[in-house]
């Protein structure tokens, strides 16, 4: 069960992260990038960073976890 929780956690964060999460390319060379350098938006929810990401990963697998312990 643990093992699955943790597939499931990884599979939703990653999900989250290339759909919804916001992403800067940098200016001169094209390359995503946010390493601190002058970037430009590329693409994603502008509002939708890595710690909402993270928190909505985190709440949901945490609801999914408790339902499967329930049942």
């Amino acid at each position: 069960l643990i093992t699955a929780i943790g597939v499931l956690s990884s599979s939703i964060d990653n999900f989250l992260g290339t759909t919804m999460q916001v992403q800067f390319m940098r200016e001169n060379n094209g390359k995503r990038s946010h390493c601190g350098k002058k970037t430009a938006y590329y693409g994603g929810l502008r509002l939708f960073n890595n710690d909402i990401a993270n928190f909505i990963t985190a709440v949901s697998v945490g609801l999914l976890a408790t339902i499967f312990i329930i049942i």
